[in-house]
């Protein structure tokens, strides 16, 4: 997880794939460093944060509003 322009980076921060359109990846793969421990709640909280992103992109791209 990082920078786009990090060449050592799969997903960003928002867990979107770098380089490829509308495919997020919610596991415990992206985090930048091994945990020493289980990984259960980790991987939980970055399942809840990406579908937190989802809603929020799709309640945006719903919203006749938004430009």
């Amino acid at each position: 997880m990082g920078a786009a322009d990090d060449i050592a980076s799969v997903v960003d921060a928002q867990c979107r794939v770098i380089g490829v359109d509308r495919l997020r990846v919610a596991d415990s793969l992206i985090f930048p460093t091994i945990l020493n421990g289980n990984l259960n709640a980790p991987s939980i909280m970055i399942g809840e944060k990406a579908s937190d992103h989802i809603l929020v992109f799709g309640i945006l791209l719903s919203d006749p509003a938004q430009p």
